[in-house]
């Protein structure tokens, strides 16, 4: 209890940072508003499994607006299975903070992973429809410098979506190397700022 406490208090005082970030992005290229309001479908709790490069695991998700709405709050706790390279297993957590520009309706997805990463992607509206949103990364701190991304989150029903990681070499091909499988837990909207998600039974 005492270190879920200590995170929801670092997140209360990091939340004006970490949107002043998001505030700051431009671009030329505009989204149609209606998809930022489709992304509502996934507020919620989410329960789900991960396969990719690292391992294969169960995870758990919470998604809530921030400030009436203006930014979304998308809290993950990952757990990897044993593995040779950790036989312990490994446990992390990312947050994700996603925000609508006013004037050029720009949808920007920010991560910041427990392990020390930022990184940054901006949906692209040519590729995205109600049901399918897709990311193209502008700065990736984990990955290698010349390296592309693309994050694709993808309703496959009505209470479950996938969400794929691709990498690849920039004005290359981009090769899976995480998906992740969510379904949705209750229907209810709940608080995000508060205790971490809780990793449910794998599906």
């Amino acid at each position: 209890m005492a270190r879920r406490t200590g995170l929801t208090i670092r997140f209360r005082r990091l939340a004006p940072a970490l949107l002043l970030c998001c505030a700051g992005v431009t671009s030329s290229v505009t989204a149609d508003p209606l998809l930022w309001r489709s992304m509502d479908w996934f507020e919620g709790r989410w329960d789900g499994t991960e396969e990719g490069v690292s391992g294969k695991g169960r995870t758990a998700r919470c998604v809530s607006t921030l400030f009436s709405g203006r930014f979304r709050f998308h809290w993950s706790v990952f757990e990897l299975s044993p593995q040779p390279k950790s036989p312990e297993g490994a446990r992390h957590e990312r947050w994700q903070i996603l925000g609508r520009k006013p004037d050029t309706d720009l949808i920007v997805l920010e991560q910041f992973d427990s392990a020390g990463y930022r990184s940054e992607f901006r949906l692209d509206p040519a590729q995205s429809r109600a049901d399918r949103f897709v990311f193209r990364a502008v700065e990736l701190d984990s990955a290698p410098e010349g390296m592309d991304a693309r994050v694709v989150w993808a309703v496959t029903g009505g209470d479950s979506f996938r969400e794929t990681l691709e990498l690849g070499p920039v004005d290359g091909d981009l090769e899976p190397v995480s998906t992740l499988r969510w379904r949705r837990v209750s229907n209810a909207i709940v608080d995000c700022t508060g205790p971490a998600p809780e990793i449910g039974r794998a599906y």
